[in-house]
């Protein structure tokens, strides 16, 4: 079986190994295990041992910070010329953020603190939290304000929870497939 950063060989034939095609059992067992360094049946990723489940990791405001300046940097360079050119610096706008299909949400801290770096007193609602599951259409945050910093920011407000959220609910249908197994 494979898992995340270690390796747990249960069957004998272990392709991804390629030309080291037999772990278990046969002439080869022995010379094969003294080429990995083998003394059990586990080939670990790393020199030391990692639990069986790795426990949640959250990100520290300054982490989380770093990351949206980082992408609003990259997005906008100078400036959103689109934005600066068509949309008058007073006008006031309502954006909603969407789920488009059933999904767990993630990184909605990360979409608050993009529309926040370009207009601080932007007002957003949030109707879904990290890790809650949510159908198709439900509403995950509502922004009120500047209709040029909601424009500069949905691209990288869109893209950390559209991502983060990829991965929360792939990693949530994995851990649904082994639910009730001892894996």
């Amino acid at each position: 079986m494979l898992v995340v950063l270690v390796f747990v060989l249960r069957n004998r034939r272990i392709s991804t190994l390629g030309s080291l095609s037999s772990l278990g059992g046969g002439e080869g067992e022995n010379t094969n295990k003294m080429r990995l360094g083998l003394k059990s049946r586990r080939l670990f990723a790393f020199p030391f041992r990692l639990p069986r489940h790795l426990v949640r990791v959250e990100l520290t405001p300054v982490e989380i910070r770093r990351a949206v300046r980082a992408a609003l940097a990259e997005d906008l360079g100078g400036g959103d010329v689109t934005t600066l050119a068509t949309v008058p610096s007073a006008a006031r706008s309502v954006a909603f953020m969407n789920a488009r299909e059933p999904l767990v949400v993630a990184g909605i801290e990360f979409a608050e603190l993009a529309f926040r770096q370009l207009a601080p007193k932007m007002k957003i609602q949030r109707f879904a939290r990290d890790g809650q599951r949510v159908d198709a259409g439900k509403t995950l945050l509502k922004i009120s304000g500047s209709s040029r910093a909601i424009l500069s920011a949905e691209r990288v407000a869109l893209n950390f929870v559209q991502r983060l959220s990829g991965a929360a609910t792939l990693t949530a249908q994995f851990a649904g497939a082994i639910r009730g197994t001892p894996a």
